[in-house]
């Protein structure tokens, strides 16, 4: 008899915060939710970034990704691709308002 090995997994956003030369000055990781695990789970996730000219011969850009696991199966991965695309999205723009 086989055994299932059931687990909780917390998805985490990654938000990275990069100086004009591409060095990372800042990450900030946030829990976006909780699932559980009880089978062959498949990876989405989006990375979206964007730079913005702050003058002087200096830059901010900012970086923002989340991986969410869901059944591998194309519909299920198209509605998670969706989802997820639309947090990071939203997301980076909320971050970018505020610089």
């Amino acid at each position: 008899m086989g055994v299932n090995i059931v687990k909780k997994e917390q998805i985490k956003a990654k938000i990275e915060t990069l100086d004009k030369d591409g060095e990372v000055i800042d990450t900030q990781e946030e829990v976006v939710d909780e699932v559980i695990v009880d089978k062959p789970m498949a990876n989405v996730g989006v990375k979206l970034g964007t730079t913005k000219n702050l003058g002087n011969y200096e830059s901010l850009r900012v970086d923002v990704s989340l991986f969410y696991p869901c059944e591998p199966n194309k519909k299920k991965m198209d509605k998670t691709f969706k989802k997820v695309f639309k947090w990071v999205d939203d997301k980076l723009d909320s971050i970018m308002s505020d610089v």
